[in-house]
């Protein structure tokens, strides 16, 4: 049994597999259907990218994680409609998704919309990947691994880096 991570990357798709007994490896994929083609036997994949874009109104999923994430709330962007997805541009997607959900997307979902719609296309296209693939938040993963605590700094500051490590290093004995 294998978990992956996966996540948008300059180049495409990063991915992290590891397996029960502690092995791992890494990839990086040009296309979600790339990944999905290296990946589509393993058991569960773990993917930092909304699913299941809303028609109007706002996700469930979205607002208990914010609550959850308490200070880290703001890692939480907007989750765009379908319909803003293919919007041409950023001001006419902010438009659509104000009259459709009733807020603005923000630039930095905008700066990933094309990966959204090509994680939806998978998934509206594949009935074996919606039975695997499931959306997950880095945030709300860093909080369970520290015993239900929101992180206490953003993760581009150094002492939030220094935070997550001290979750995920290996503890001496």
């Amino acid at each position: 049994m294998k978990f992956i991570g996966v996540d948008a990357c300059k180049k495409g798709w990063f991915a992290v597999a590891l397996d029960r007994s502690g092995n791992w490896d890494i990839g990086i994929f040009k296309t979600i259907v790339d990944f999905w083609s290296a990946f589509q036997n393993d058991s569960l994949i773990l993917i930092d990218i909304p699913i299941g874009l809303p028609h109007a109104g706002k996700r469930r999923c979205d607002t208990e994680t914010r609550k959850l994430l308490d200070r880290r709330a703001s890692s939480v962007f907007p989750v765009p409609c379908r319909e803003a997805l293919q919007a041409k541009t950023y001001d006419q997607a902010c438009r659509i998704n104000q009259r459709l959900v009733g807020v603005k997307l923000t630039i930095q979902t905008w700066n990933i919309s094309a990966r959204i719609l090509e994680v939806d296309q998978l998934l509206r296209d594949n009935e074996q990947a919606r039975r695997r693939i499931r959306e997950s938040h880095p945030e709300l993963c860093f909080r369970a691994l520290a015993g239900g605590r929101p992180m206490a700094h953003s993760k581009k500051m150094s002492q939030g880096f220094s935070e997550r490590y001290s979750i995920l290093k290996p503890k001496t004995r």
